[in-house]
């Protein structure tokens, strides 16, 4: 079971172990977990440690830092000491080198392309001399470790893909596979389109035969365009209430409601856009 996050799947394991009383072999995990696993023996072959966020950006500060001093940015240069920076050049390495970019192909088409090549070369070099792999090298480790695999089933659950390498990686995973399902968010129209190459299949859209308001609202939630008007029902109430004080008073008067029909407290939740703002008010 590879989910887009490890409680997801985990959740779900544990969902079918219930209905069966019982249930044993099941591997879960996310795709960043699942490439780290598999491509742990090839890294470590080539002397590699798998590098996290924060040591990802810390190797590109060293990056921007050293070629900054040498007077190598042109149109980074103003902003070549702020510390900003190096996050935003971090997430972009990382969107490059997922779609398999390397700073050779780069063409310095502009001032800022030029830079970011730059830039991009000399984080290469960094990683190799530091030892250390980001998720790109990551990935094509674990595709490369892919065809000693055998699996009798393959799920993946809402996972969701962004580059070219993650993409491979799942098709690597598929062809392994005795049995393939793959399911994805309605709307998330990157991840159905490179599921669908990896899988060489189109995708089937199914509501689960549920068509009140509440399973409306989740399927057309990432969807564009507008879905069609439909009368309202009970399972789902939208309410506006002014500032987060009388929000939570009117939060718990629901609980209330919903525990006087019956509802256990356990079986409840209650999603908040800023715990920190609320946690207080609520409790």
């Amino acid at each position: 079971m590879v989910g887009a996050s490890f409680a997801a799947v985990d959740d779900l394991a544990r969902a079918h172990a219930l209905s069966r009383g019982a249930a044993c072999g099941i591997h879960r995990a996310t795709l960043d977990r699942l490439a780290t696993r598999l491509a742990l023996p090839q890294l470590a072959v080539r002397r590699l440690a798998p590098a996290g966020r924060l040591a990802i950006q810390a190797v590109v500060t060293r990056t921007v830092f050293l070629l900054h001093a040498a007077g190598e940015l042109r149109y980074f240069d103003p902003v070549g000491n702020r510390p900003g920076l190096p996050a935003a050049l971090a997430r972009t390495l990382n969107e490059l080198r997922i779609e398999g970019i390397s700073a050779s192909s780069l063409t310095p088409v502009t001032a800022a392309v030029e830079d970011l090549a730059r830039i991009a070369a000399r984080f290469e070099r960094e990683l190799a001399e530091s030892g250390l792999a980001d998720r790109a090298l990551i990935y094509q480790a674990a595709i490369d470790a892919a065809p000693d695999l055998e699996l009798d089933g393959l799920l993946l659950l809402d996972v969701r893909l962004r580059g070219r390498l993650e993409r491979d990686l799942v098709g690597a995973l598929v062809s392994r596979s005795a049995r393939v399902f793959a399911s994805a968010a309605r709307g998330d129209e990157r991840s159905l389109a490179l599921l669908s190459e990896a899988l060489e299949a189109e995708p089937h859209f199914d509501d689960g035969g549920q068509n009140d308001a509440l399973h409306r609202m989740q399927r057309h939630l990432f969807d564009e365009q507008a879905s069609a008007e439909a009368p309202a029902d009970p399972t789902l109430r939208i309410a506006s209430w002014p500032g987060e004080a009388r929000e939570c008073v009117e939060i718990v008067r629901a609980i209330q409601r919903e525990a006087a029909d019956g509802l256990p407290f356990d079986r409840m939740a209650v999603l908040l856009r800023a715990p920190d703002t609320y946690r207080a008010l609520l409790e």
